[in-house]
């Protein structure tokens, strides 16, 4: 909803939808005269409830916005609320929360950001503090664009784009049954397909890997392929025995209607889900979403805004920070990149790569000559740091990067730094 308002919500759960069925044929055929409307005007709410061991949060979002086809242009108004009953210091409440995008380009008012910062208890970076700034200016990716602008206006591309979705629903082993009773098209499914559904998404789609690779352009190569493959052969029976269990240990269900009318397509999500014996888990979901034919309007950008790369949005929110998963040997950042990173334990502590690690944390490690130590210049002085080596890489303990100053929590498989 973030990147475009016309009722494209279709594309998030698309091959569930997608299938060689009649009724799944002609629901698609359906969703694409709604793709060739010149605007539409959206409303819609989601109301949740979780409770997790007695502890309860409530969730209620309302949003209303509108959208022009030609030039992809949209604008959207937003208002959420949560509230702990148990703790009314965690409640949150945003209203105006205002979103548009216009020429590739999409603005959030600033508000959205510091009002969750404030609520967490972090400090709003400067940049967000400033007056002259209402908005974050973002870029939407160009491949976004072109999928939005040829699932609108070239029909030989919806066809192509519907084709390539069911060869990856049948390659994830995706297959749903699509009921149709008057204008309303229904996925509704019972714990058990939910789990069941999960499975054949893992196990069928990693059999499938090969295509899916390809497809989706993974930059995986012929063994990782060959290993994941071969992994996945090892644990099915597992898993098998897992699902059977889960499927026993929560009742729960997931129900989905479209109902597509000459000028208006309703959505309708419910999930609920229980789990008395483990988590003690209780959630209740719905969303409603209506979206009504309208004529286009004139949509333009906010003034007052502060550009950004996603990059950028996401350390000023998290600041920051890395996790590692000693597991797989791969660090991940706040802005959601991947890196390898070798754990090593030796007499009982743990370290890891000097140079990597404290490089994704914006310090830059060098090699002092004069000492022949590796370490960090801080206010153009040289702190040396203690290091092993291991195969000509300097790796330094946990505790050495609290001395430091960072807050590192080793929890399982991973170890968060920040």
């Amino acid at each position: 909803m973030k990147k475009r308002v016309l009722p494209i919500l279709l594309l998030v759960l698309a091959m569930v939808f997608t299938g060689c069925t009649s009724t799944q044929l002609e629901f698609w055929n359906k969703m694409q005269e709604v793709q060739q409307w010149e605007a539409a005007e959206v409303k819609g709410t989601v109301n949740m409830t979780m409770s997790i061991q007695g502890e309860t949060v409530n969730v209620a979002m309302d949003l209303d916005g509108m959208s022009n086809t030609k030039d992809m242009s949209s604008s959207i108004n937003m208002s959420m609320k949560m509230d702990m009953p148990s703790d009314p210091t965690q409640s949150i409440e945003m209203k105006d929360i205002k979103m548009y995008m216009v020429d590739g380009q999409m603005a959030i008012s600033k508000n959205y950001i510091t009002d969750m910062l404030k609520v967490s208890g972090k400090e709003v970076p400067e940049e967000l503090a400033r007056e002259d700034v209402e908005y974050i200016l973002l870029e939407v990716n160009p491949l976004q664009q072109e999928l939005l602008a040829a699932l609108t206006q070239d029909p030989a591309a919806i066809k192509e784009f519907y084709k390539t979705f069911a060869d990856v629903a049948e390659d994830m082993g995706i297959n749903v049954e699509l009921t149709k009773k008057g204008n309303t098209y229904s996925v509704d499914l019972d714990q058990t397909e939910i789990c069941n559904l999960v499975k054949n998404i893992i196990v069928t789609g990693t059999n499938n890997l090969e295509s899916l690779n390809k497809t989706f352009k993974l930059g995986l190569t012929a063994e990782e392929i060959k290993q994941a493959q071969a992994e996945m052969n090892s644990v099915q029976a597992e898993m098998d025995q897992l699902v059977q269990m889960i499927s026993t240990m929560l009742t729960g269900s997931f129900k989905m209607d479209y109902t597509i009318e000459e000028n208006v397509v309703t959505e309708k999500v419910t999930l609920v889900v229980d789990e008395p014996t483990f988590t003690g888990l209780k959630m209740n979901m719905d969303v409603a979403m209506t979206s009504k034919k309208v004529a286009p309007t004139t949509i333009t950008m906010p003034e007052k805004v502060l550009q950004l790369t996603d990059a950028e949005l996401a350390e000023l929110i998290a600041g920051k920070v890395v996790m590692i998963d000693r597991t797989s040997n791969m660090m991940t950042t706040a802005t959601g990149e991947f890196t390898p990173c070798k754990v090593v334990v030796e007499n009982g502590k743990t370290f890891v790569p000097a140079k990597a690690v404290l490089g994704a944390l914006g310090q830059e490690v060098v090699y002092d000559a004069q000492t022949k130590k590796v370490g960090i210049k801080a206010n153009d002085t040289f702190k040396a740091l203690n290091v092993i080596t291991k195969e000509s890489t300097s790796y330094m303990s946990l505790e050495e990067l609290q001395t430091l100053g960072y807050t590192v929590v080793s929890q399982g498989n991973y170890i968060t730094i920040q």
